[in-house]
């Protein structure tokens, strides 16, 4: 955002938080022309962004003869070939980074399935409504 200000991120968010709130989704263009005003470039930071992107890309596409990935960063910014290694703590420190991913991965999961059920639940209502017509 405009000199890294939080004051401009945090307007923006109260701004996509009531978009958010009062329709429920808002599309990936919506926002770009949203954060456009107040983004500036900056090409060093992007070229670093993408170095690491495709660094990230890389080492994740090492993969065993079943297709499962075999390389991890973990906590300590080391990518660590799980396969390979003989160091029990970069282990531990790769599940614990998988764990809190996954973990998050599991929260959002939860939220999503438990809106799906309630949204499910809304239709099923309306249809054995229409039904009785």
């Amino acid at each position: 955002m405009k000199n890294g200000k939080s004051t401009d991120n945090q307007g923006l968010r109260v701004i996509i938080g009531a978009i958010l709130r009062e329709k429920g989704g808002i599309s990936v263009e919506q926002v770009n022309e949203l954060v456009r005003p107040f983004f500036i470039f900056d090409h060093k930071k992007s070229y670093e962004a993408e170095l690491k992107r495709k660094v990230h890309r890389l080492m994740s596409s090492f993969k065993d003869d079943k297709g499962v990935r075999i390389c991890f960063s973990d906590e300590s910014g080391q990518y660590v070939n799980v396969d390979a290694t003989k160091d029990l703590q970069a282990v531990t420190r790769v599940k614990r980074q998988l764990l809190r991913k996954f973990d998050g991965t599991k929260k959002s999961l939860k939220k999503v399935k438990h809106r799906e059920k309630i949204l499910m639940e809304g239709q099923m209502s309306l249809s054995d409504l229409n039904n009785r017509n």
